[in-house]
C-alpha cells in the first residue's frame, strides 16, 4: 500500500513538471511572437513618423513660398497705389502708407545722403503740398548750388517730372537706371524692398541719356510695408 502511495505521488509529481514544462515553452513561444508583432508595430511607426516628417518639410517648404509670394504681392500692390496718390498729389491720402516712426526721406538723386536729404513724417506731409515753404532739398548735380524749393516745386522736378504711374518698366528690388551718380539704396535701407518706375529716355536723339526713374522704398513693421524712401533718379555729370 506504501509503495502503491509513493509511486502515485511520484507520477503526480512527474506530471506537474511535464505540464509546467509545457506551459514555460508555450509561454516562451507566446512571448516570441509577442515580440515579433511589437516589432513590426515598431517598424511601421518609424516608417510613419519619417513619412510624416517628409510631409512637414514639404508643407513648411510650401509654406516660405506662399510667404514670399504674399510679401512680394503686398509690397508691390502698395508700391501700384502709392504712386498713384503720388500722381494726384493726394498727400493726405498717401500719409496712411508713410512709416510711422521713421516717415519718409526724400532723395532727389540715386546716391542717398542719409545726413542731408529731407524726412518727414505722416501729419507733416498730410498739408505739405499747400505749403508755400521752401525747403533745402540737397544740392543740384553739376553746379552744386543747393536745391531750394518749395514742396510742390520738388513735386515738380524730382517727383513726379514724368508720368511714372505709366513707366517704359517696373524694377521689383532692380535697379533700372544707371549713370554717373552712385546707387546705395540697397547700402542704406537694407532691410527694405523697392520698386523702381523706369523710363528708357525720353527722346531718341539723347540716345537714353535722359532716363528717368523714382524709386518707392517699404520697410515692413508688424507685416505691413510702409513707404520709407522717395528716391528721384536721371541721368548725373
Amino acid at each position: 500500500m506504501k509503495k502503491r502511495l509513493m509511486l502515485l505521488v511520484i507520477n503526480m509529481v512527474i506530471m506537474a513538471l511535464i505540464l509546467s514544462g509545457c506551459n514555460m515553452e508555450y509561454d516562451n513561444s507566446n512571448l516570441e511572437s509577442q515580440l515579433r508583432n511589437k516589432d513590426k508595430i515598431i517598424e511601421n511607426l518609424e516608417k510613419n513618423i519619417s513619412e510624416l516628417e517628409n510631409k512637414i518639410k514639404d508643407l513648411e517648404n510650401e509654406n516660405e513660398q506662399n510667404k514670399d509670394k504674399d510679401t512680394s504681392n503686398n509690397f508691390f500692390i502698395n508700391g501700384i497705389q502709392v504712386i498713384e496718390l503720388i500722381k494726384d498729389k493726394n498727400m493726405e491720402t498717401l500719409a496712411d502708407y508713410i512709416h510711422p516712426s521713421k516717415g519718409v526721406r526724400f532723395s532727389p538723386y540715386p546716391f542717398i545722403e542719409v545726413e542731408k536729404d529731407l524726412t518727414f513724417s505722416a501729419d507733416e506731409l498730410s498739408n505739405i503740398i499747400n505749403s508755400d515753404e521752401i525747403f533745402n532739398w540737397g544740392n543740384y548735380d553739376g553746379s552744386g548750388e543747393p536745391i531750394e524749393l518749395s514742396f510742390k516745386d520738388y513735386y515738380d522736378r524730382f517727383i513726379y517730372d514724368v508720368d511714372f504711374a505709366n513707366p517704359h518698366q517696373i524694377g521689383n528690388n532692380r535697379i533700372l537706371g544707371f549713370g554717373n551718380s552712385i546707387d546705395n539704396v540697397a547700402e542704406v535701407y537694407k532691410d527694405a524692398v523697392f520698386l523702381e518706375f523706369y523710363f528708357a529716355g525720353l527722346n531718341e536723339e539723347y540716345d537714353g541719356m535722359d532716363w528717368r526713374s523714382l524709386k518707392l522704398v517699404f520697410e515692413k513693421e508688424d507685416d505691413i510695408w510702409y513707404l520709407v524712401g522717395i528716391i528721384h533718379g536721371e541721368w548725373t555729370i
